[in-house]
């Protein structure tokens, strides 16, 4: 129910102990915005944030900015804010190790503002993942001996830890515009020995890439490597391979 504006007394009769009371504002002119340089990250990579306060759509100064990064396993990392030339906030910290968890559980990122008596707090997740595995370069097209049209890529992985890895991707195909036009995704996962560069393959074939209508020259875009132990990114690529 809306209330309008005002102070407000707020009663509980047989209440006991600490409450924490969050008010619901959505028309509020004071807003805190988050946000992360990525939604992923390897151990060790540097973790940015962003965020700003604003007031009627315009970046104000907060008096105070604090936030708090939580591990799924309950560790809990501070982070420091600092002013930015473009009145935003920024902090910045090495990713801590990874948890150790059942599946993709998040990590939290919590941010704090007040401006005078205005206080408002912003959440976003992230992920962090163990640097177990990673992409080797390497992007081959294979040759199948079938009618249509087939596009069949194997991607080099380097494992450090013998284990099965994940990879996804997007095929792109040229229409008759010319113009470059997203077709189907595609996945694949195997068990790779941890000694030795392997590879996984990805196949679009000519059920799916001939109805759609597209030909050469096709892109794999949008290309992630997981460690299907615990559903974790361990490289993404937006442009991954172009066909000749």
């Amino acid at each position: 129910e809306d209330l309008g504006s005002g102070d407000f007394k707020l009663t509980a009769p047989v209440a006991e102990g600490r409450y924490l009371i969050h008010v619901y504002e959505p028309n509020s002119e004071q807003v805190l915005k988050l946000r992360s340089a990525s939604d992923s990250y390897l151990s060790g990579q540097n973790l940015n944030l962003r965020a700003s306060f604003e007031v009627g759509g315009r970046v104000s100064t907060a008096d105070n900015l604090s936030g708090v990064l939580t591990a799924p396993d309950g560790r809990s990392f501070e982070l420091s804010y600092s002013r930015q030339r473009d009145g935003s906030y920024a902090a910045s910290l090495p990713a801590p190790s990874a948890a150790v968890s059942d599946g993709p559980i998040p990590w939290e990122v919590h941010t704090f503002s007040s401006a005078g008596e205005v206080l408002r707090d912003a959440k976003t997740a992230i992920s962090i993942a163990a640097p177990v595995a990673r992409l080797s370069g390497s992007a081959n097209q294979l040759a199948l001996r079938a009618h249509g049209t087939n596009v069949v890529v194997q991607f080099g992985v380097d494992s450090a830890i013998a284990g099965r890895f994940q990879l996804t991707g997007t095929l792109w195909g040229t229409n008759a515009k010319g113009a470059l036009v997203p077709v189907a995704v595609a996945q694949t996962a195997k068990n790779l020995s941890g000694d030795d560069g392997g590879f996984l393959e990805l196949r679009f074939l000519t059920g799916v890439v001939d109805p759609a209508g597209v030909v050469a020259p096709f892109e794999i875009r949008d290309l992630r490597l997981q460690n299907q132990a615990d559903m974790s990114v361990l490289e993404r690529r937006e442009r991954a391979w172009v066909s000749d």
